[in-house]
């Protein structure tokens, strides 16, 4: 039912480890150009008279300081700076083979593009945003996250004024489940593509939950359990019951206990033994 629950976690096929392993590799090089850029300037420093020889165009100095730039590039793509297992806005990364890339920045990249003619000021405000993404994540990398707070926050003032629903919706997607705006109704938290399934049926006061899949290389980074919380959330608001059925994915008895502690999580009552049932009455903590 959901990205919190991998058959082959921590196993070298699994798509969501190749994502994380991207992560830490982009990271490590960073760093360690990083560390190289500041020794070479202490070094030149030192130098005195010849400071300028190095500084020369293709000297070592700019040479450093350009690959440290591409390598801050790469930050980005890679999802570096996310929580684990918490979605939020630096999560994503470079999935395997064709997928491509799912992270803020690469929305961003799509929605300025598209909007860049029709809304000129909010496409600058969201170009903005992603050219700030590599200062954000290399901070939050090092364990400074004030920056990312304030990022959220402009993304919250983006979706308000985004131009159309759709435009909105784009950016919601990276924010944690519990910042997300609540609907008015409750079939748009309905998801159906490449990232995230949501499926659900509405029956007056009750939604007949179905599954939530997340595509295996965004497993494990908190996705599934933020479009759940959004669900319960939203739920909550509407004063409305939700049902349905614990069937693991690809029907793997195996991972039952997992999947029913996540439900638990979120406020669920969970009947392993009689046919799977799950429900959570409206207003149950989260």
């Amino acid at each position: 039912m959901s990205e919190e629950i991998s058959a082959s976690q921590g196993d070298s096929d699994d798509p969501a480890l190749h994502v994380r392993q991207g992560r830490e590799q982009a990271w490590s090089n960073y760093r360690a150009a990083r560390i190289e850029l500041t020794e070479l300037r202490i070094r030149t420093n030192l130098d005195g008279w010849p400071t300028w020889v190095h500084m020369l165009p293709g000297g070592t100095l700019e040479r450093a300081e350009r690959r440290l730039i591409r390598l801050r590039g790469r930050l980005s793509r890679h999802g570096v700076g996310a929580e684990e297992r918490r979605w939020g806005p630096l999560s994503g990364g470079e999935l395997p083979g064709t997928q491509g890339v799912v992270t803020l920045e690469s929305t961003i990249t799509g929605l300025v593009r598209r909007y860049r003619a029709s809304a000129p000021a909010w496409a600058a405000e969201l170009a903005a945003i992603a050219r700030s993404g590599p200062q954000i994540r290399e901070a939050a990398a090092d364990g400074d996250r004030a920056q990312v707070h304030a990022l959220i926050q402009r993304l919250l003032t983006a979706v308000r004024l985004a131009p159309g629903e759709a435009a909105g919706e784009s950016l919601l997607r990276h924010l944690p489940g519990e910042l997300r705006p609540i609907p008015a109704e409750v079939t748009a938290l309905r998801r159906s593509g490449e990232r995230v399934t949501v499926a659900f049926e509405v029956r007056t006061s009750t939604i007949e939950l179905e599954t939530i899949t997340v595509t295996p290389g965004l497993r494990g980074m908190g996705l599934g359990s933020a479009e759940l919380l959004h669900l319960c959330r939203t739920a909550d608001e509407h004063r409305m019951r939700i049902v349905g059925r614990l069937v693991p994915t690809y029907h793997d008895d195996s991972a039952v206990p997992a999947l029913a502690a996540w439900l638990r999580r979120h406020g669920f009552t969970v009947q392993e033994r009689v046919g799977g049932r799950i429900s959570r009455e409206p207003g149950m903590p989260t």
